[in-house]
């Protein structure tokens, strides 16, 4: 049985409840935790590399934010990934939210100038991935991201769509195919 770790978008948390997490617990066992996206970049690394330890997770899952973790800590410990609408240039994504704000769930959050600075420039292009994207994400344009990493991992767009990634269900028989194969690879 797979064992998925799904690292949700900035602003969010973990929800058991939530549709990707629901498809993605078809094919495993789902953890996840709430990541707060106001720490460094180190200390996210080490949160997410105790909880993949921890659980011994098979496959990473995330979406925007969370998709560039799932290509940043699968690239670094040799777990496949699935990035969804991933982040492309975090270091941007997070300049672009210094400051104050709230979380979609109300809670307060102050991102600094050292923490954006502590992000790389752009998501790593080394692991093993598969990225899915909705052609019209209107935070995170398709095209760009498209254009960056189809050299680097097997990328599927769907039709339509939105940034929250409205096409799991038709999502689910590709990671699958894609858990397997990489599960193959990874076994040898």
């Amino acid at each position: 049985m797979t064992t998925i770790l799904y690292v949700h978008g900035f602003g969010s948390r973990y929800d058991q409840t939530n549709e990707k997490v629901l498809a993605l617990s078809e094919l495993g066992e789902v953890h996840g935790i709430d990541i707060d996206y106001s720490v460094p970049h180190d200390v996210i690394v080490s949160i997410l590399k105790e909880t993949i330890q921890d659980n011994e997770i098979d496959l990473i899952v995330g979406t925007s934010f969370g998709g560039f973790w799932a290509a940043e800590i699968g690239s670094s410990l040799g777990i496949p990934f699935v990035a969804i609408n991933p982040v492309i240039h975090p270091v941007i994504q997070m300049s672009n939210r210094i400051g104050s704000g709230t979380t979609y769930y109300g809670e307060p959050y102050t991102i600094t100038q050292a923490t954006a600075d502590s992000y790389p420039e752009t998501i790593a292009t080394n692991g093993a991935g598969l990225v899915l994207l909705d052609e019209a994400d209107d935070v995170l344009p398709a095209a760009p991201t498209m254009d960056m990493l189809d050299s680097c991992y097997e990328v599927i767009i769907f039709e339509g769509g939105n940034h929250r990634f409205a096409h799991i269900a038709e999502s689910i028989e590709h990671i699958q195919r894609f858990a397997n194969s990489a599960d193959f690879i990874y076994s040898l």
